[in-house]
């Protein structure tokens, strides 16, 4: 009877020992422990998906962004240069184009372009020009019995094709970095005001032999080069178009004709048709 009772109270004293487990803060961890776990994967999913949502938004973004900066390079390049520089004089035969100059476009620049209007070479299109006039002093220029400086004038209209020249009158010039300056805040000014129109910067047209040998004002083919390049460059750096018209009039020695002008510089009737061309088949 003793041993049964001694049994008896040792089984109440283990049950009464198991029966304490229940309370025990670990018997309720891996209920607790599975939330963590579910809120830290749940976390981790997030985080890596988030991250890689992000990884692959960045890479389209930068894929996209990468093919829109191909596709204006690519076209800025095969408007401005169809044919290697070096590969065209102005015995080279320029393809002809249905291209029309009517009143979505507009020319704006020294004495050069003055002509283009006199000789009826640039049909309905208005021609902003002056005798002199420099990229410094466009700002404020007015056409003769104009009372509105001509860039006001210009910016009243809705023009899509712009083309624009200078440098012959500041080949002299003894700090270029001016010309650089001035040059690219008429660029930007015409974006500005007329934010849909294509810009397009032409190159100095060449010299002739002997107004070089004169030696005046600058008036060489370095200086021309020279400035043809820091043109190229303001078009490269302020989204607009260079165009290389100095080849297509050039001879094989690199100037131009005597008898493609009357002054070593002005172009005559048939080099003005000539360059003309060459501009719609850059743009073409």
């Amino acid at each position: 009877m003793k041993k049964s009772l001694a049994v008896i109270f040792a089984m109440a004293i283990l049950l009464s020992l198991v029966g304490c487990g229940k309370d025990n803060p670990e018997s309720s961890s891996p209920n607790t422990e599975s939330k963590i776990e579910s809120k830290v994967e749940s976390k981790a999913e997030s985080k890596t998906e988030s991250k890689a949502e992000s990884k692959t938004e960045s890479k389209n973004e930068s894929k996209a962004e990468s093919k829109s900066e191909s596709k204006t390079e690519s076209k800025t390049e095969s408007k401005a240069e169809k044919l290697p520089a070096n590969s065209v004089n102005n015995k080279t035969k320029i393809p002809e184009t249905n291209i029309t100059f009517n009143s979505s476009f507009a020319f704006l620049g020294n004495s050069l372009f003055g002509d283009l209007e006199e000789y009826n070479l640039v049909d309905k299109a208005d021609v902003y020009s002056y005798i002199g006039m420099n990229v410094a002093t466009v700002f404020d220029q007015k056409l003769d019995n104009h009372k509105k400086p001509m860039l006001d004038e210009m910016f009243s209209k809705d023009y899509k094709n712009i083309f624009i020249m200078f440098g012959v009158n500041e080949v002299g010039w003894s700090y270029p970095d001016i010309f650089t300056d001035d040059y690219a805040e008429l660029v930007d000014e015409i974006h500005t005001n007329l934010p849909n129109a294509n810009i397009y910067l032409l190159s100095i047209t060449p010299i002739t032999q002997s107004l070089e040998a004169k030696g005046e004002d600058g008036m060489n083919t370095k200086n021309i080069a020279k400035f043809n390049t820091m043109i190229k460059n303001i078009a490269k750096e302020h989204n607009a178009v260079y165009l290389d018209v100095n080849s297509y009039l050039r001879n094989e020695y690199g100037y131009l004709d005597e008898d493609d002008s009357p002054d070593g510089y002005h172009l005559q009737p048939n080099a003005y048709l000539r360059m003309v061309n060459a501009i719609k088949y850059l743009i073409a």
